[in-house]
């Protein structure tokens, strides 16, 4: 037997009016016109009654939203006022800048074709006295992650000053040393280069200009005593700032450099004369931080004079603007200059009789 299909019941107001329901609106239309006129009065009444309060209260949400849109505006603007004060003292234009100069200059393809000649002809490294020195430098330093275990006291002093948030007082900005510290010191490749041209070329007196918070001077240190475990060396470096020349004191008698290393404040044009006359006979001598073209070759000359055949003078950014390209051009051609080896972000003076033999090398 089929099973009846289940249909819901329909109700009484479904479907199309009937006509009692048209009638009734029909007739009753009248009636609410009429009670629609009469509440107009009232209703205008009650709309002016309550119209000040919805003013008050769309007046002061208004304010409110008012004040709300200028404190974001504040917030916006000190947020932004912070960030570009933090831009500026954070981010290193200046290093930037110098960098996609170092690595974008049209240049760097040309020098890298031509530190293939030595690599392509290794006699070249014994044509001048002091080269062999360069050439086993540059091999120590590209195998610096083997060996890096003999400089991690070096390197842990390093991650102490980076960590260093001490504000300085001088600056306008007021950056921490660590700040500074990241800025200035070698990177532990080139240092341990300055540690193998130490070594290697057997230095007993070195002079440095320019300390900074002492990286590098810890690197040609470490050299020093390697070579002369009896402290018979001595090196001399050189610093302007005074508050930059304690903190290098204080990481030299750290490790055990104080014998070794004499520490001098002032500016390098009235300290310099000093420090050679009882520096000599030097070695080797290192120039950071200088940047002015009259001065590095003063400076070069100056200590060009007081050192013997097959010294070693090291140059940092020598390709770091034009101005030091053009001071390290000026340097290649000065007389008593045997060879002299560009690694690009650094330069390397061998002392001699020329004519001058110059080569490219990369670290």
């Amino acid at each position: 037997m089929a099973q009846a299909r289940y249909r819901p019941p329909v109700s009484a107001g479904s479907g199309r009016p009937g006509c009692r329901v048209i009638i009734r609106r029909i007739v009753l239309a009248p009636f609410h016109l009429l009670r629609f006129l009469l509440s107009l009065p009232l209703r205008l009444i009650r709309f002016l009654i309550h119209l000040p309060r919805n003013i008050w209260r769309l007046w002061t949400r208004g304010a409110r939203g008012i004040v709300a849109v200028e404190q974001q505006i504040a917030r916006l603007w000190r947020g932004g006022k912070a960030g570009v004060r933090l831009l500026r003292l954070y981010f290193p234009r200046q290093e930037v800048a110098r960098a996609l100069y170092t690595r974008l200059h049209p240049l760097r393809l040309w020098h890298g074709l031509c530190a293939l000649r030595p690599r392509l002809k290794p006699t070249l490294w014994d044509a001048r006295p002091g080269l062999a020195h360069i050439f086993r430098a540059l091999e120590w330093a590209r195998q610096y992650r083997r060996h890096h275990s003999r400089f991690e006291d070096i390197e842990a002093l390093r991650s102490i000053l980076y960590a260093d948030d001490t504000p300085l007082p001088d600056e306008p900005l007021q950056p921490p040393v660590g700040l500074i510290g990241r800025r200035l010191s070698v990177r532990p490749r080139w240092g341990v280069f300055l540690h193998g041209l130490t070594r290697y070329s057997g230095a007993q007196r070195i002079l440095e200009v320019g300390t900074g918070y002492g990286i590098s001077g810890l690197y040609l240190a470490r050299g020093l005593l390697e070579n002369y475990p009896v402290r018979t060396c001595l090196l001399i470096t050189l610093e302007q700032e005074a508050d930059r020349a304690d903190y290098a004191r204080k990481n030299f008698h750290q490790l055990g450099f104080r014998d070794i290393v004499d520490v001098r404040t002032g500016d390098a044009a009235t300290t310099l004369e000093t420090a050679l006359k009882d520096i000599a006979p030097l070695n080797m001598a290192f120039i950071d931080g200088l940047r002015d073209h009259d001065t590095i070759l003063r400076t070069v000359s100056q200590i060009k004079r007081r050192t013997r055949p097959g010294a070693l003078i090291i140059l940092t950014g020598i390709h770091s603007s034009p101005e030091m390209a053009r001071a390290w051009r000026a340097v290649r051609h000065m007389p008593q200059i045997a060879a002299t080896v560009d690694l690009w972000q650094w330069g390397v003076l061998v002392t001699g009789q020329g004519p001058a033999l110059h080569l490219c090398a990369r670290l």
